[in-house]
Formats: C-alpha cells, structure tokens, sequence
C-alpha cells in the first residue's frame, strides 16, 4: 500500500462496554466513536469506502476477570480475518498483534471488531481501542460518533419529536437517550485541523416508528452540507449517501445531525459516521460526550481523560492509555469547555504516563473554545497517550464537550476526490 498510515479508533468509560460472561461467546464491538459491544454485528460494522490495509488491532482491558484468554478479533464481512490479540486470563493493560498480521479491505466491505470469549467464566471491560490503516493511497480516516449502546429506548440516541434538528458530533458518545442537541450548539461543532473532503456518510438505524421520513445530513461551518440521505420512514438498517461530499477546510467545524419530518414516533439513531480523505498526511483524533455533565474524575487529584472516544475523566491513566503503533508528530491539541471550573486547569497530553508538550490553559469560570496553536510532540511507534487536568472544583461542574488533536506522519497524503451534484442517493443495508 502506498497510501499514509491513519487510525480506527474507539473509546468509552469504565463502565462499558464489556466482554460478558457468556463462554465461548462473540462480543461485537463498533472501531469509531465510543465503543460499545452488541450480539448483533450489523449493528457494529463500519462501512468502509477505501480500499486499504488493516494492522496491529489493539485494546486496553481493565477489571479483567475472564478466567480464560480472550480472543481480539478484527472482523471484515461477517468473518473474523487475521488480526488477533490474545487477552490473558485475568490480566488488565494493552493487549495488541504484534505479529503483525494484515487484513486487506476492498471499497464497501464491512468491519468491526469482536472479543471472543474463551470456555471460562468472569467478565472484562474494554475502554480504548486501536487499529493501524493504510489506505490503497492518501491518507482516510473514519470520525464518527455513536451511541452508549443497541438496547432501543435505553442508551440509545432516542429521536421522537417533529419537525426538529438533532445534532452530533463527529467524535465520541452521548451518555443515554434523547441525548442528541436540538440547537446546533457550538459545543457539538468538532474544529477540523487536518484538511480533505468528507463523503459516504452514513448512519444505522435499529428503531423505527417515525410516520414520515427524517434526513440525516453533515453540518459544515454551521451550514448544511452536501452529504446527506434520507431515513425512510418505518425501516431500520444502514443509510448511506453513495454520491455526495464536502470539502473542509483546516479550521472549518462539523457535525452531523438528523432532522425530523412532520410525523410522529421514535427514531433510534446508533452512529453517524463518514469517511474523510485528507489533502494532506494530517488527521484528527476526537474525544467528545454529548450529554449531561462531568459526572466522574476526582475534585482532589489528577483526572484522565482517554485521546478518543468518549471524554468522560477518570482518576487512573491505566484506565485510559492507548498505544499508537506508528510514529507522528501530534500537534494543536484543543477543547471545547461547555461548563467552566472554578479555578484555571491545564489540559495536557500525557506521553508514557507524564506531561508532554501540547497543554492548553483553560481560564477560570470560563466556557467556550480553548487551544495550543503553537506545540508540537513527537511520539514513536509503542508510546502511550491519554489527557489528563488537576483537581476539578466539582465533578458535575467542569465539562468538556470535546477534546481534539491532530496527528501527522509526515508523509504520503492524496488529493480529495471532486464533489458531487446529485442531492439524495440513498442505500439501505438491512
């Protein structure tokens, strides 16, 4: 492959998604977003839209209790390929292949990542996960967001009213139902810093009663975009707009969003997703929770938040590191604060369990946009990562809507394909 390397990656909390106690059992899980595992695989698998290679699947296991291995497996098509890691028997920490073995995808395959259990009992949580790409050529990456899980009416993004806009970011989870925001708050719009054009975006529906149909669209500096499909009313599965794209430029801010007909009924939306195909070798990595507050970390110590995924603090790095498995230089780290601390906090890269370079001084009392314009930081292939901020005044005061970065190998890149004319172009994968 001649393309530049990116990452799938995933992330949620301490408390989800888990690897049950079922033996012997698969454990689907989504690679983008907030990872979340399901006994369904539709409701899990990426629609690729480059052809490229998969490599190193990884993941951090905590409370580990498994009395047997754990098999992490990258799935393409309904069938589990060559990517493995083995996940000891009661071990927590970062389990990846290192053998390593590659998986070769074609445009329109499907993927998503899967723990199958071994013949024993206890269960095992996952929080971060990773997987090395590199497309046929440029550099593509997939942000995308999703649901704290499958259960319709429950952890789900529950859509109900009409005539309504519901916006996500490009990045992360929200934290329960009805948690989509109907004001296209700046708080949700994910400042891109690696430039290209998004297309195929798509999104999975698994609940339906909406009497009339719903569009699901990519907001581009706070205005609709090209990319848009509509959600037929009444049918569950996959839609994807097949013909659309934008372009984005570095700096501009996205976010999808679903806006309901005139109708009546519940919609339940799982993850919105597109592909992005830089114009350059930079891309970005994005944590964000779309919903309520803080609601963990500590108010008298260090809090750790995970580099993607969901960006709910915790109060141990081991419990949200990622290993990357190539090198970058990662650069203009930033967040969106949507409810201020008392007291300034400093938001950190954290490489190898210390401060790096990137920090970004959040002011006291103070929402809105914070940014490190100007550091960069080298990271080798095998390093950690996570963020980490002191003490919060409380942990349901201070909440970051989002925390981003970019990354950059330093070479390849490719030129983004030409937009498109045609306004609807709709596929329904069942």
């Amino acid at each position: 492959m001649t393309g530049t390397p990116t990452f799938l990656v995933s992330g949620h909390d301490s408390g989800s998604p888990q690897f049950g106690s079922s033996a012997s059992t698969n454990y689907f899980y989504n690679m983008f977003g907030a990872n979340f595992t399901t006994n369904t695989e539709a409701n899990a698998q990426l629609v690729t839209r480059a052809a490229g290679d998969f490599s190193r699947i990884g993941v951090l296991s905590i409370s580990n209790t498994r009395t047997t291995a754990t098999s992490l497996k990258l799935r393409v098509n309904g069938a589990a390929v060559n990517n493995v890691a083995s996940i000891t028997a009661s071990t927590s920490g970062w389990f990846e292949d290192t053998t390593p073995h590659t998986d070769t995808v074609a445009d329109g395959d499907l993927v998503c990542g899967t723990g199958l259990t071994g013949t024993g009992a206890g269960t095992m949580f996952i929080t971060t996960t990773c997987i090395k790409f590199v497309a046929s050529s440029g550099a593509v990456w997939y942000p995308g967001w999703a649901s704290a899980g499958d259960s319709a009416g429950v952890n789900c993004n529950r859509i109900s009213t009409a005539s309504q806009n519901n916006d996500v970011p490009t990045g992360g989870a929200n934290g329960g139902t009805s948690a989509s925001d109907t004001g296209a708050n700046a708080k949700w719009r994910i400042e891109f810093r690696g430039a290209g054009t998004m297309s195929h975006i798509h999104t999975r529906i698994i609940t339906n009663g909406r009497s009339t149909n719903t569009t699901f669209l990519l907001r581009v500096n706070n205005a609709d975009g090209s990319g848009t499909v509509s959600v037929t009313s009444s049918t569950t599965g996959t839609f994807e707009d097949t013909t659309n794209s934008d372009s984005i430029s570095a700096g501009g801010v996205v976010n999808f969003r679903w806006t309901t007909g005139t109708g009546t009924g519940n919609l339940d939306t799982l993850f919105a997703v597109g592909k992005m195909v830089g114009s350059g070798s930079k891309f970005d990595v994005i944590n964000s929770r779309i919903n309520g507050t803080t609601g963990d970390g500590t108010s008298s110590g260090t809090n750790y938040h995970m580099a993607w995924g969901y960006t709910i603090p915790l109060t141990a790095n081991t419990d949200v590191k990622s290993q990357i498995s190539y090198a970058v230089t990662a650069s203009y780290l930033r967040c969106y604060v949507a409810a201020g601390n008392t007291g300034a906090l400093t938001l950190h890269l954290q490489k190898n369990g210390s401060d790096a370079t990137l920090a970004v001084s959040i002011t006291s009392a103070t929402t809105g946009y914070f940014a490190d314009s100007t550091n960069t930081d080298a990271l080798a292939d095998g390093d950690y990562i996570n963020y980490s901020h002191g003490a919060m005044s409380s942990i349901f005061g201070f909440v970051m809507s989002y925390i981003a970065m970019s990354m950059d190998p330093g070479s390849g890149g490719g030129g983004p394909p030409a937009n498109q004319t045609h306004r609807y172009n709709t596929v329904i994968l069942g």
